[in-house]
């Protein structure tokens, strides 16, 4: 019933008039700012512990030849990751750090005092406010010109700036803003939203030309509010990085985004040595065996349910001759491009469209299962789909992938999902609608060239073979989820968030800073800044294993 009534709320809401829904909204969210507000006034007590840290280890944090940017970001183990990188670049380039809000609002304007702009000056120099001029005579050219080009959603997202990429950061935040499954080309929401996203454009092309820049930090690089500076950045030879806790990355225009590492996969494997390899393969078997077994939370601590729960041992897929199709979709609003980017639609609202179509040509019985953890919203698009396209049933969330394959699945669709890993180490294909997917340099899964020879593959499915290279299986599982450097910050946090029982986002509130405080030892502070200058002074574009300095934390802590 609540979920029932809650989809009539949605629909009502979409219904209104955009300038209504910006009113509706804004008294929606009034109380839940309110407490946002109230409790970003008020000092955490391990935030202060955090202050008092910094200020003691960062004793000189001036410098005159120039500024690092530190973009502020919300997350108690990201801006601990902020603090060692920033600090090393700005005594290394005799720099300032200042710290920046992405988002202007009048309580930030007004009270600057607040318990994160606290936390920043504890260890940078300044803060300030990304402030566009909405009255901008410049912007206003700027966006009549850039909406006399677009014509599709095509030339949005291929849309550029003085050679700068820029069209996937706009495409994909108006689906985030305004939580729409594809791009209207004809809705104020473009005009609107392309305004804030120039607006950013046109403040940090005047910011870089007027301040002497060095480096870069920030949380993401996706969406306009994060991603114009650092493509600016860049297009200028100006140092970007990315550092959170389990990772640090250095851009170039080559790799402008993070999570990229597993184009050289084969490469780095081959480098590793051969016992080491030989163990590495093993573990990945084992957790894969853990994760089709149904086990939650295998190496993804974001996750509250196993897809592969136990089965209910009811039929869920038609008993016929027909080939039988699994659609495994994405959130349609969050972040379609940015993740990986180079798949072979503008978002999946588009690639569920085309599967529509192509299912018309078919005599298959086609399948449509989301994630047990998606967002809300979703649903209802992919039930729009079902009635658009008769051949497309729409199978619970909560079925599990034990009774699909039981009943005799063929082939599983997704653009880059991890359906890509668990159906092909049981035999089955999976066709990726991506060039650009996380297993792109591996033979288990299937990478159309084109839209056209997607549609090929699609209807000729009696030429796909069983898959039978679980030995590559397990090499990818190893490299992209057990080989990645989670500890250089803070030692064995994931294992520390799993052993809490607290899965979902425990790193950005008190108590990452608690976690890493219990380590602050001079030691492990002196370790992690080796790390930092071994990777700065490397030039690599990600953060190696073996980069990382060890340490012992049996010392005192240095914040008690």
């Amino acid at each position: 019933m609540k979920d029932f009534l809650l989809s009539i709320r949605r629909r009502v809401y979409r219904a209104l008039p955009e300038r209504l829904q910006g009113l509706v909204g804004w008294f929606y969210a009034l109380p839940s700012t309110f407490m946002a507000r109230s409790k970003a006034y008020r000092m955490d007590p391990w935030a202060a512990r955090f202050i008092a840290h910094n200020k003691k280890v960062w004793s000189a944090k001036t410098g005159n030849d120039g500024e690092v940017l530190v973009e502020i970001f919300q997350c108690a183990t990201s801006i601990a990751a902020f603090s060692h990188l920033a600090q090393y670049l700005a005594r290394d380039m005799n720099a300032s750090i200042s710290a920046y809000f992405t988002r202007k609002r009048f309580w930030e304007e007004s009270f600057l005092d607040t318990a994160l702009a606290r936390i920043y000056l504890s260890f940078a120099n300044r803060i300030f406010h990304v402030n566009s001029d909405e009255e901008d005579r410049e912007l206003d050219d700027l966006l009549s010109s850039v909406l006399a080009k677009l014509q599709s959603k095509e030339d949005l997202f291929k849309l550029t700036l003085d050679g700068i990429r820029l069209g996937d950061l706009f495409y994909d935040s108006i689906l985030r803003t305004y939580n729409v499954p594809t791009v209207d080309m004809h809705a104020p929401m473009l005009a609107k939203s392309l305004r804030t996203g120039l607006m950013g454009w046109l403040y940090w092309k005047r910011y870089l030309k007027a301040h002497k820049v060095r480096a870069i930090v920030v949380s993401h690089t996706v969406y306009q509010q994060f991603g114009v500076l650092p493509r600016l950045a860049l297009s200028a030879g100006i140092p970007v990085f990315q550092a959170n806790s389990d990772s640090l990355y250095r851009f170039s225009a080559q790799r402008p985004d993070a999570y990229l590492e597993f184009l050289d996969y084969p490469e780095l494997f081959q480098r590793i040595p051969v016992d080491a390899r030989s163990t590495g393969i093993a573990r990945a078997a084992q957790s894969l065996e853990r994760r089709i077994s149904g086990e939650v939370g295998v190496d993804m601590l974001y996750s509250s349910r196993s897809a592969f729960a136990t089965p209910s041992g009811e039929r869920v897929l038609e008993a016929s001759n027909r080939k039988k199709i699994l659609i495994a979709p994405h959130c349609f609003f969050d972040n379609p491009n940015n993740t990986f980017g180079g798949h072979l639609f503008v978002d999946f609202y588009e690639w569920i469209d085309f599967l529509g179509r192509v299912s018309e040509k078919t005599d298959y019985d086609w399948y449509i299962k989301t994630h047990p953890d998606v967002l809300p919203g979703n649903d209802e698009v992919l039930k729009a789909f079902q009635d658009r396209y008769p051949r497309f049933r729409l199978l619970p969330a909560s079925t599990s992938h034990k009774q699909i394959i039981a009943d005799g699945i063929d082939v599983a669709l997704t653009v880059y999902g991890t359906i890509g890993i668990e159906y092909p180490y049981l035999g089955i294909p999976v066709i990726n609608a991506s060039r650009f997917n996380p297993r792109i340099r591996y033979d288990f899964n299937i990478h159309p060239e084109s839209v056209a020879h997607y549609e090929e593959l699609l209807i000729n499915l009696d030429k796909l073979g069983p898959v039978r290279e679980r030995d590559k299986i397990a090499e990818f599982y190893y490299m992209n989820r057990l080989r990645r450097p989670d500890f250089w910050l803070i030692d064995n946090l994931m294992k520390q968030i799993e052993d809490s029982g607290q899965r979902q986002n425990v790193q950005c509130g008190p108590w990452g800073y608690e976690a890493f405080l219990a380590q602050a030892t001079p030691e492990r502070h002196d370790a992690i800044q080796a790390t930092v200058r071994r990777f700065v002074e490397s030039g690599e574009y990600f953060l190696a294993v073996e980069q990382i300095s060890p340490v012992s934390n049996s010392a005192v802590p240095v914040v008690t």
